[in-house]
């Protein structure tokens, strides 16, 4: 299941009544991303994976000007100059296809190319993928889209954009809330394909399936979706007008038999968990009422919901089929018969924002993250949360460092901040929120379970991404001293940092699929690939590495602006693992200031660099309309000699707040 996780806002804005006694605290409150938009040149690079020696090219693009010049450096010690001068009307085509290069030698090149626009200069990172998108020209890497029948969604202040990909087929499936004519919103599901083209062979043939309204004029809004490991059931995480929601789709992908169309099949809001569902996780391993199981056909997916409440995070589980009915109940063998467990704050609010299931070293269990909110001396801030709860929703006894106690009972959770803000007088030193976690296993030969919790930080002055690693189950050493710690191998005593901006999601390379077990699912080596916002309202995605340094993968922001001109707006929110070996990021964007907003994906070569083989191997082909565009040839020495003419054509978000720079919970 590729899960997807939300931004939430922190201190204040949750009540503190008692959800035992039906208490309605004030729900966390929604606001917009604050994008400041940059007129800058921006350049990217389409290509394929891999390619063969005798011949390997890239597309290339620019939005936000036109580039008066590119020069590509293959990697190999060699680069090309071209001029738009000694092409139609002294432009290049979009895109612009250089001449193949021939590589001496097989190996891994990681290729850049900068344009310069008479300014300003912007460099191209290896790679979007070629093989994807719809956006301005076929193959662009990235795609723009609404759901069928709508003009805009609502996202920022009114909602998120979650995304999630099916493991078996690479169809894309993206929420969001929509307006309805009566007043309020629903949530509608648009299915793409894994190229990023709508699929409108889907839903009678249309991409698009829109819920039915849980009320009349409601304000129904995704937070979170995920899916089974066979993509055959779409768990849906959000709010209808400030209390949880919970809603089941068959994806139309169903093996039972009959097989079930793609449809709604229950819904469940609750004013007993006033707040959001921000994150869901799809449990396979589950036996029905009445001894329904995988074996005999029948859909056995359980649904976990992780978001916030009155006292602190929350989880619930809801039961999904039962005698030949879907349902979603809560379970009544979770968390002793309510079906709803709540972490309570150590702070003056939590939420939680992500949950994962993974297999240890004895039983399942559920790692939720999330973030806690301090206020002091009229400061606020907060800290990266996570807690570990078994099968039947009880938390671990020994694990973290900061428990809770609450109507008699005692809950364990860790909480760790990334340093001392400067200026800062009291805790907490810094502003950290987590957003998204992984869980994985170290190696297959070493029992040792890793989870890796990403968000935002600005301990160092401004928001940027911010990595930690903790040890889930350690049973190496025969002893659990190291579970629910830092894990002091990664980074700096447990924590890292990215690029600028603010983390919204994660996933592991080669699919976050934790339904499965280990042995099937974590071999990834432990780089884990992360999607956000660059802080100045572009796509951001880079990788970690196992021990927090950078990946193999470069760092990249992306806008969704027009090719040559204009601007956008785009957040990105979440992210997959795609069937083809590359990651796709998903999220929205406004274009050139419309108040419309529509769903952005860009899909990304998982690597920094591009694979070449003997001979011929696979060559990107040129896009251009017409003949292939002048050679160019380099010298011994470096020099470059241009060529001749030729004619060829991302709230539940959270955001800034005014007198915040960057993006923290909201």
């Amino acid at each position: 299941m590729l899960q997807f996780t939300q931004r939430m806002r922190r201190a204040g804005t949750c009540g503190t009544r008692s959800l035992r006694s039906q208490g309605r605290g004030a729900p966390c409150a929604v606001e917009a991303l604050e994008g400041r938009v940059l007129m800058s040149l921006g350049a990217y690079m389409t290509a394929v994976p891999s390619g063969g020696t005798s011949g390997y090219s890239v597309n290339l693009y620019t939005t936000q000007g036109q580039a008066t010049q590119w020069t590509v450096n293959w990697g190999d010690g060699n680069q090309n100059t071209y001029y738009a001068s000694s092409y139609t009307h002294g432009v290049f085509p979009t895109p612009f296809t250089p001449p193949a290069h021939s590589y001496g030698s097989i190996g891994n090149y990681t290729i850049t190319a900068q344009a310069y626009d008479g300014s300003e200069y912007a460099t191209a990172n290896f790679a979007l993928s070629s093989s994807f998108g719809n956006y301005q020209f076929t193959s662009s890497g990235k795609s723009v889209a609404l759901p069928d029948g709508y003009s805009n969604i609502q996202a920022g202040s009114n909602g998120g954009v979650p995304m999630a990909v099916d493991p078996v087929t690479g169809d894309i499936y993206v929420a969001a809330a929509v307006p309805m004519t009566g007043g309020g919103t629903t949530i509608a599901i648009t299915r793409f394909l894994p190229d990023g083209e709508l699929d409108t062979s889907w839903n009678g043939r249309s991409p698009t399936l829109v819920l039915p309204q849980t009320g009349s004029g409601s304000t129904d809004t995704p937070y979170g979706i995920g899916l089974d490991p066979k993509g055959e059931y779409l768990g849906i995480a959000g709010s209808t007008n400030g209390d949880w929601l919970a809603e089941m789709v068959a994806t139309g992908q169903s093996s039972n038999n009959p097989p079930v169309a793609p449809s709604h099949l229950w819904s469940k809001s609750t004013n007993t968990l006033p707040g959001y569902a921000t994150s869901v996780w799809i449990d396979d391993d589950w036996t029905g009422k009445n001894g329904e199981n995988e074996t005999n056909g029948t859909p056995v997916y359980d649904m976990m919901a992780a978001g916030t409440a009155d006292e602190g995070m929350a989880v619930a589980f809801y039961g999904t089929y039962n005698n030949g009915s879907y349902y979603g109940d809560f379970d009544p063998d979770f968390a002793g018969g309510r079906g709803i467990e709540v972490i309570p704050s150590v702070g003056s609010s939590s939420v939680a924002t992500s949950i994962t299931e993974y297999y240890g070293n004895s039983n399942e269990a559920y790692v939720v993250g999330g973030t806690t909110s301090y206020a002091c001396g009229g400061r606020t801030g907060s800290d990266f949360t996570l807690a570990l709860l078994d099968e039947s929703g009880t938390d671990s006894s020994t694990w973290g460092n900061n428990p809770v106690t609450f109507d008699g009972q005692t809950y364990n959770q860790l909480t760790f901040n990334f340093g001392q803000k400067t200026g800062s007088q009291c805790k907490p030193y810094s502003d950290d929120s987590c957003f998204s976690t992984v869980v994985y296993q170290e190696s297959q030969t070493q029992p040792v379970y890793l989870i890796d919790a990403v968000g935002t930080t600005d301990v160092n002055g401004s928001y940027q991404f911010a990595y930690a690693q903790v040890v889930a189950d350690d049973d190496q050493t025969g002893t659990l001293s190291q579970d629910g710690q830092l894990n002091t191998g990664f980074g700096t005593n447990g924590l890292a940092f990215g690029p600028y901006g603010a983390a919204h999601a994660a996933v592991l390379s080669g699919g976050n699929l934790n339904n499965t077990k280990w042995n099937d699912e974590y071999a990834s080596g432990g780089y884990v690939y992360v999607a956000g916002d660059n802080g100045d309202g572009h796509f951001e995605v880079a990788s970690i590495g196992p021990t927090g340094t950078d990946g193999n993968f470069s760092e990249s922001e992306i806008d969704f602006a027009p090719t040559n001109s204009g601007s956008s707006v785009d957040d990105g929110t979440s992210i997959g693992w795609e069937t083809d070996g590359t990651v796709v990021a998903g999220g929205y964007t406004n274009v050139n200031g419309s108040t419309d907003t529509q769903i952005a994906l860009a899909d990304y070569q998982a690597n920094n660099y591009v694979s070449i083989t003997p001979g011929g191997g696979a060559m990107m082909m040129s896009l251009a309309t017409s003949s292939n565009p002048p050679s160019s040839t380099t010298t011994d020495s470096g020099a470059q000699s241009s060529g001749t003419s030729s004619d060829s054509a991302a709230s539940l978000l959270d955001s800034i707040s005014s007198d915040q720079k960057q993006q923290t919970p909201a």
